[in-house]
């Protein structure tokens, strides 16, 4: 047998498995494509993930971390307690991360973290939300005597995230989005 007579062979051994390896395929399939948004995928965190990783971003932010716990202000959240101990701008500081992307946050957050700060003696309040916040958050922090609030929206929140966990978030679980598509 020549050249010739094992290409031919090679030839129909090869069509006749592409033939059985399409039979056993599925005409439609399930092809799940990743959605890329950053704060979507903070919320499939455990909340121990979630807290590990925001308490993560505030050490790397140049603040030590006291605590954390879970938030108990109806909406799932992180509450840290963190302190700045270089002399001029020194102090502790009270920090809320709340999660729920697209969802709005209300002036009743920035009341509790406002009182959470006084009560830990905090020279600011922080409250860090993957969303952005209503008109009447925003204009409570600057009407409001008492302990300074700064607030932050998602898409600062993101850019912070970006910058001080870059690794941490690339390993963030990507959500799957379901769609049927013919396979070809």
């Amino acid at each position: 047998m020549g050249f010739l007579t094992y290409s031919v062979l090679a030839i129909l051994v090869g069509i006749v498995l592409i033939i059985i390896a399409q039979a056993f395929v599925p005409q439609k399939a399930v092809v799940l494509q990743p959605d890329e948004s950053l704060l979507t995928r903070l919320d499939l965190l455990a909340f121990d993930q979630f807290a590990e990783l925001m308490t993560t971003l505030v050490s790397r932010m140049g603040l030590e971390v006291d605590f954390y716990e879970r938030g108990n202000d109806g909406r799932e959240s992180v509450r840290i307690l963190a302190e700045r101990t270089d002399e001029l701008s020194g102090g502790r500081y009270a920090i809320v991360v709340l999660r729920g992307a697209g969802e709005p946050v209300s002036v009743d957050q920035v009341h509790k973290l406002r009182q959470w700060a006084r009560y830990e003696n905090a020279m600011k309040g922080i409250l860090i939300a993957p969303a952005e916040f209503t008109r009447d958050a925003e204009n409570v922090v600057s009407a409001m005597p008492g302990v300074p609030v700064q607030l932050v929206d998602g898409l600062r929140f993101e850019e912070w995230l970006s910058e001080y966990t870059p690794q941490e978030i690339a390993d963030l679980p990507l959500p799957l989005t379901e769609r049927r598509t013919r396979e070809e």
